[in-house]
């Protein structure tokens, strides 16, 4: 079981990092070489111990067989406030690529964020928060990936595409809604079984 547990872990690790670095390297642009690679690392040290702490009920509990549940409660997390404030903290976090203004909180968030990047000793910090931001933000997609599988590509690719385009395009509320519509709409053609993609 510790075997399975440690394989489903580092696959989950392994399907993380292509998914998370197009709206990761933004971030990263700003900092020296070797301060980017730290802050990556601590971000994706955040996704790792995320995938470690949510699989093992997965390995007892069949969470397949509720997709239509799963991607209904993925869908309804994207409409809630919780989720705008996350992706403005995440957007915030200089994941943005400046193609909106932004003000108040957010904007003294990302003025804090820049301080981070001119420091490469605070590095590890900065991609520890970043992180968490992010797996915060992504609860509703990863609810997804669960369902669907780790190694679905095409749920892999639309997820991705999902994340990118709310953390780097304008009107990032919109989109996060919009996707949210799709994803309770799915919900009615994948009630039952898990989505064949």
């Amino acid at each position: 079981m510790t075997a399975m547990w440690l394989r489903m872990t580092l696959m989950w690790t392994a399907m993380m990092v292509p998914m998370m670095l197009p709206s990761l390297v933004p971030r990263l642009r700003a900092r020296p070489l070797p301060a980017a690679i730290v802050a990556a690392l601590c971000y994706f040290a955040v996704w790792t111990a995320f995938g470690a702490a949510i699989y093992p009920p997965t390995m007892w509990f069949p969470i397949a067989r509720y997709a239509g549940i799963a991607f209904a409660g993925a869908g309804i997390l994207q409409l809630t406030p919780w989720k705008i404030r996350q992706l403005a903290r995440c957007r915030a976090d200089g994941c943005g690529t400046g193609s909106q203004p932004v003000r108040g909180s957010e904007a003294a968030a990302l003025r804090a964020a820049d301080g981070l990047r001119t420091r490469p000793t605070s590095a590890w910090r900065d991609g520890l928060r970043m992180g968490l931001d992010c797996a915060l933000c992504c609860t509703g997609y990863t609810l997804v990936l669960l369902v669907t599988g780790m190694m679905n590509w095409t749920a892999m690719i639309l997820v991705t595409a999902a994340i990118t385009a709310e953390r780097l395009l304008p009107r990032p509320v919109l989109l996060a809604r919009a996707f949210g519509i799709a994803l309770i709409a799915a919900a009615a053609f994948v009630t039952g079984s898990p989505p064949r993609m």
